[in-house]
This record gives C-alpha cells, structure tokens and sequence, in this order.
C-alpha cells in the first residue's frame, strides 16, 4: 500500500502536459508492479505459496495477473474489486473467506479423483496397511487422513518397521519397539518422500476406507 501512495504523491499532474504525465505515470505503475513480483517470487523461495488473491482497483490487478509467471499465475485463485482505501481488515477477512471457500472446493475434487481411481482399481489405496506400504515406498502423490484421526501402534527401534496394535518385541526382528501413533508415523514418511498431505474433515467416505488414503504417483 505504501509503494501506491507513493505512486499517487509523486506523479501528480500538476502544470505538465497530458501526454508526458501519462508516459510517467505508466511507467510508474510498471515498476510498481515489477516491484511487487519481486516480493512474490522471493516469498515462493522462502515458503510454501499454496494460493494467491490479486486484490485491487481498477486495471492494475489485471496488468499484474498479465506479468505473472506460469508458476506463480496457476496459484492466483481469485482477482477481486476492493476500494484503495479499504480497512485492512477487512480486505483480510474477504480474503480468507474465498480461500477457505477454494479450499473446501479442492478437496472435494480430491476425494472425488481419489473415489474415482479406487473404483477403477486404478492410482489410489485406501486403508491403514495398504497406505502406509505406498507412503513407505514413495508412490503416494497426494495422502488423505481424517482429521484428529489415531491409531495405537508400535516402531522397531532396529529395523524401523511400523504396525497397528501392541506388541512386547518385533516380531520381524525381535528388538525393542516403542509405542507410537500410527498416523503420525505415516504423516512423518510422507513428508520425507515429498508427498502433500491433506487433511479431511467430516467426510464419511475417507472413514468408510478405513481413515487413510492415497492418490499414487505410480503403482508396483
């Protein structure tokens, strides 16, 4: 917002022709916008960009949404009309009201791709061993678990095996086992393998496959 006023100060017509105060001002508003790419793509460097809202008046959020890069501009998932002058908060809450919104939307489709591939036998698996095995050996693209979901279980501190239940030594190896939560043992492999996690809420179908689920990259 600051870098707009300063745009606004600086290139006010006063006694100069028409013509020049238009070249100014356009060239003005594209280093602004420059400026701001900028900013983004240092963002994208430092953190996770999941979604991004243009907000803005007039042309500027459209000419910006034009310079964006391909990987930048498939994050945009709204551009929205809001006054210069606009309280803060406001812009936020609008914000988080159509991410949330988007959100909701995507894991819908996901659930729907995912309920898809299951009933074709296709890229997906679905229930506690059978996600836990893809998860371990890399295939899963996309892993769903129901949300505050928990399931008691064990690790082999030797051979780093996990399984559902208890035990009182591995029955693969016979060294010591800790106690863990199953779940969270699944969520920790994923995100070594570089697998994006989504966590589903009040959606009967996860619960009926058993809680866990996955969309594969590839199957075995």
């Amino acid at each position: 917002k600051k870098k707009a006023i300063d745009i606004i100060n600086k290139h006010k017509k006063g006694g100069m022709s028409q013509a020049r105060f238009q070249r100014l001002r356009k060239g003005a508003i594209d280093h602004f916008l420059k400026d701001i790419l900028e900013d983004i793509e240092k963002l994208f460097l430092k953190e996770e960009v999941v979604r991004i809202i243009i907000a803005g008046s007039g042309n500027a959020k459209t000419m910006f949404n034009n310079i964006l890069p391909p990987h930048i501009k498939s994050k945009v998932i709204d551009i929205i009309d809001i006054d210069f002058d606009e309280a803060e908060s406001r812009l936020i809450s609008k914000a988080k009201e159509i991410a949330l919104e988007d959100e909701k939307e995507t894991s819908e489709k996901n659930m729907s791709r995912l309920m898809g591939e299951i009933l074709k036998n296709g890229l997906a698996v679905h229930g506690l061993r059978e996600t836990m095995d893809a998860v371990i050996n890399g295939q899963v693209e996309l892993l769903f678990v129901n949300k505050g979901y928990q399931i008691r279980g064990w690790i082999c501190e030797k051979c780093q095996i996990v399984d559902s239940g208890v035990k009182d030594k591995c029955p693969y190896c016979g060294s010591r086992i800790s106690e863990v939560d199953v779940i969270e043992e699944i969520i920790e492999f994923a995100q070594r393998t570089g697998t994006t996690i989504e966590f589903v809420e009040d959606d009967p179908r996860l619960a009926k496959l058993g809680g866990v689920g996955g969309l594969l990259r590839f199957k075995t």
